[in-house]
């Protein structure tokens, strides 16, 4: 995934949860990044108006937003990728549609959450997995 270094301490744990901590990563270590993973709970998706083979009343979960308004769902027993017409993120608590003159067929009952954990390998030639929104610098693509 890549190289970074640790802008704030963190915790770290034997695997991406929340449980059990094994220590603490320094700020400023040097980390490399070995792979990731998002932990998310399916929101239920209210559709209130006819969109391609949705009718009004159908509820789908929805997990993984994947951006441009295109989300990973759980839909008549198989996943699908949908486009909703609004982001989680923004002036909303990103269950509803903010475009000017509609546009969205629907809502989300509540706002998504998830998990994102960061596997890396430590200066001690260790692993670890950390919280990915713990403060990491240089964990995009850009460098950011």
């Amino acid at each position: 995934m890549g190289r970074g270094r640790r802008a704030s301490t963190s915790r770290r744990t034997p695997r991406p949860t929340r449980k059990r901590r094994l220590g603490v990563i320094p700020a400023g270590a040097n980390i490399e990044a070995v792979t990731g993973q998002v932990r998310t709970r399916g929101v239920p998706f209210l559709v209130t108006q006819a969109h391609d083979d949705a009718i009004p009343g159908e509820r789908f979960l929805v997990y993984t937003y994947q951006g441009e308004g295109v989300f990973r769902i759980w839909r008549k027993g198989q996943w699908q990728e949908w486009e909703l017409g609004f982001s989680p993120y923004g002036g909303t608590p990103g269950t509803r549609c903010e475009q000017v003159g509609g546009g969205c067929f629907g809502h989300l009952e509540r706002e998504l959450q998830s998990d994102w954990w960061v596997q890396v390998h430590l200066p001690d030639g260790g692993k670890a997995w950390v919280n990915g929104h713990a403060g990491f610098e240089g964990q995009d693509a850009c460098g950011g």
